[in-house]
């Protein structure tokens, strides 16, 4: 009977997770009643269960499924398409914590398994947890046959992530000697070679995968980031456009015409709501200009963001904006829409050259009562420059790894006579506590300010100067006009270009390069040299 019901599925061409779509009804119906035929005389079959547990997960019954994984992977515990499994039905349970679990323990069965190495590296990766998926790929790239997959990522880890740019350019070639056309690789390698600085060559391999597969989005994406960091702008903006059909897409978008730029009176034009915020902050630079070349606009935001949009672009409608799905839905009460736009495709229009963005004192207006209120908490703290710190920005997904600082290294800088201040978001009291106990050093935190984020920027507007890693701190001070120091990584960003310390949205910002990837003493210190020739009365 076994062997008939293997040949039933070899014959339908149905495998793992493909059984689902591989077979008709009728034939459904057909294999689940040869499936618990042949259970019921041989329960201890492991690739019946683990066959049964795939028909139950493609029916949507992953809970079911889950128990046919457990019981294939008891009488064979090396078969790691069970673990797969039973990963896959964690996952649909919302059980997203316990796959690691899953793959650790068929692992401690299975040392070195590669499949399994692999997948939990790949688990770490997505959570942006480096260190466990660096320690767990290393094993597999130095073994003959070449594990294609597993150079890809380790090299795409070391250098997007580390720094380490020509290993991670040893392995991405490493990974192309078993298929020298696998995009994936190509691509990736491209990216490093243009971050070591080969722009020639780098550019060379990302338009060859391009030019293979003109709708490989994510590539052409790489390809407009890198221009656009190297100041290239027309060029970037010009693939920027791939962004809506990447995994960075928006996740909502209306049924209306797009808007190409041209001068539309008498219509009315959606600003649509996109990316991070700092992003939104520094698109907000371009809403004039599209106001006016439009009757009217519309503009999409972070609710946080939308009392202090509304007071700084009085002419247009606000709309704060949770996106929750593929389509959204505007308010009932909104104006009608003629024309759309996502405001990343701005800059398109109106940010193509150096010349074009604009040499602005701010373009946000922060509300100045609140900031009459802040200066004078602020002036009771004491007699010197009045400066905010933020030394965490991004989550994982964004490289926060990159752009986190203990606060211990700013100590050659918080020794000088100024009132230095908080400005981090999120839950620091743990920082601030053991830097006050450690160190003997209080920095004042007002969490209220800093929830509210057009209170954030009422504080911002009564301080004398910002310093902080690259986070939406840094966006909306070069927003707001106020002058912002910027630590940025060696590996950084195409919002802050690859050299110089010039930041084009922002003329009152200044760049203070990391040299080494994970070392920020020198940027610190050149911070801590210069701050007395921008406050004379700030002495060593």
């Amino acid at each position: 009977m076994l062997r008939r019901l293997r040949n039933w599925f070899a014959g339908t061409g149905a495998h793992g997770a493909g059984v689902a779509n591989a077979v008709a009804p009728a034939q459904t119906a057909q294999a689940s009643e040869a499936l618990e035929l042949a259970l019921a005389a041989r329960p201890e079959d492991a690739d019946l269960n683990y066959r049964t547990g795939m028909r139950y997960l493609a029916d949507g019954d992953a809970a079911v499924a889950l128990d046919y994984f457990h019981v294939a992977l008891h009488y064979a515990p090396e078969v790691f398409d069970a673990c797969a499994g039973r990963v896959n039905a964690l996952h649909s349970l919302g059980r997203s914590d316990e796959e690691a679990d899953a793959y650790r323990e068929f692992l401690r069965t299975n040392p070195g398994h590669p499949g399994a190495a692999y997948a939990l590296a790949r688990w770490h990766h997505a959570r942006g947890e480096y260190e466990p998926a660096v320690e767990l790929l290393r094993p597999l790239v130095g073994h003959a046959p070449v594990n294609m997959e597993a150079c890809n990522l380790l090299g795409l880890i070391l250098g997007r992530e580390l720094g380490q740019f020509d290993e991670a350019e040893r392995l991405l070639r490493r990974a192309l000697e078993a298929d020298p056309s696998w995009c994936v690789a190509l691509s990736n390698l491209g990216w490093i070679l243009m971050e070591k600085g080969d722009h020639a060559q780098g550019l060379k391999l990302v338009d060859a995968v391009l030019e293979r597969n003109p709708d490989d989005h994510e590539t052409r994406l790489v390809l407009s980031y890198m221009n656009l960091k190297r100041g290239e702008f027309e060029a970037g903006w010009r693939d920027y456009a791939a962004r809506e059909h990447s995994r960075y897409a928006a996740p909502g978008h209306y049924d209306f015409a797009r808007w190409h730029g041209e001068q539309c009176d008498g219509k009315t034009l959606l600003i649509v709501g996109e990316q991070g915020f700092g992003d939104q902050i520094m698109f907000a630079s371009c809403f004039d200009d599209a106001m006016r070349r439009a009757g009217r606009c519309v503009i999409e935001c972070d609710p946080r963001l939308a009392g202090l949009f509304r007071r700084s672009f009085a002419r247009a409608s606000i709309r704060p904006v949770v996106h929750a799905g593929e389509h959204a839905v505007l308010p009932a009460q909104t104006e009608a829409i003629d024309l759309q736009i996502p405001m990343g495709s701005l800059p398109g229009f109106f940010r193509n050259r150096w010349e074009d963005f604009p040499r602005h004192g701010g373009y946000l207006r922060a509300d100045p009562g609140r900031i009459a209120y802040w200066r004078a908490r602020l002036d009771a703290l004491g007699p010197g420059p009045k400066i905010g710190l933020s030394w965490r920005g991004g989550v994982a997904a964004t490289r926060r790894h990159l752009r986190c600082i203990d606060l211990k290294e700013f100590l050659p800088m918080l020794d000088l006579p100024a009132i230095f201040v908080s400005l981090q978001y999120g839950d620091c009291a743990g920082d601030l506590s053991r830097f006050s106990q450690e160190q003997h050093v209080t920095l004042p935190h007002w969490q209220d300010a800093l929830d509210d984020y057009d209170e954030t920027a009422a504080l911002i507007c009564a301080l004398d100067l910002v310093i902080s890693v690259c986070t939406a701190v840094i966006h909306l001070a070069g927003a707001l006009g106020k002058p912002v120091w910027v630590l940025v990584p060696a590996i950084a960003e195409w919002r802050y270009l690859d050299r110089g310390e010039l930041m084009p949205w922002y003329p009152s910002a200044r760049l203070f390069r990391q040299t080494e990837p994970g070392q920020w003493k020198c940027a610190i210190e050149q911070i801590a040299e210069q701050l007395p020739a921008g406050f004379p009365t700030i002495s060593k």
